[in-house]
């Protein structure tokens, strides 16, 4: 039997980490990802919602509703995390779970599920194009933020530029 279920309490939250992890592997620490997720949930409105095969998760996706002014404030769906357990794959799992995120959206009253994927991930995104029909309307751009006097006064690669005397 399938069921998928929003995640709230630490068991169920627990039961999606092995899965998760193949998304996200530097969660390596099964505690710290409870504790992120809850966290997530209390200061940024993040939800985990979980695919069941039996008591077996096989699918999961954490997302969060947000307002922009790209969407002239209407409510979105951002997806943070889409993933189907790697032995399962190919088994509708996925396209399941995006239907059930389809069905919140109009249920939110949202206009749209938006979500940012890895380069490296050239199946995914076949799956999102293909199966799902999602287009791919953006790019999205990285930098991190440290050290910080990477930032300040100097070029991109942190080289400072040299002052006139």
């Amino acid at each position: 039997m399938i069921d998928i279920i929003i995640c709230k309490t630490t068991e169920e939250i627990q039961k999606t980490f092995l899965v998760m992890q193949q998304l996200r592997p530097k969660l390596t620490d099964e505690a710290a990802y409870i504790d992120l997720v809850l966290s997530l949930k209390e200061t940024e409105g993040y939800q985990l919602v979980a695919l069941f095969e039996e008591e077996t998760c096989v699918a999961v996706a954490g997302f969060r509703v947000n307002r922009c002014l790209f969407s002239e404030g209407k409510p979105e769906i951002y997806v943070n995390d889409f993933v189907t357990d790697q032995a399962q794959r190919g088994k509708g799992y996925g396209k399941q779970l995006f239907h059930w995120l389809k069905a919140h959206c109009k249920q939110l009253n949202c206009s749209a599920i938006v979500l940012d994927s890895g380069l490296q991930r050239v199946e995914a995104h076949a799956f999102y194009e293909g199966k799902v029909g999602m287009q791919k309307t953006a790019f999205h751009f990285y930098r991190p933020s440290s050290p910080l006097s990477d930032l300040i006064d100097g070029e991109p690669d942190g080289r400072h530029t040299p002052t006139a005397s």
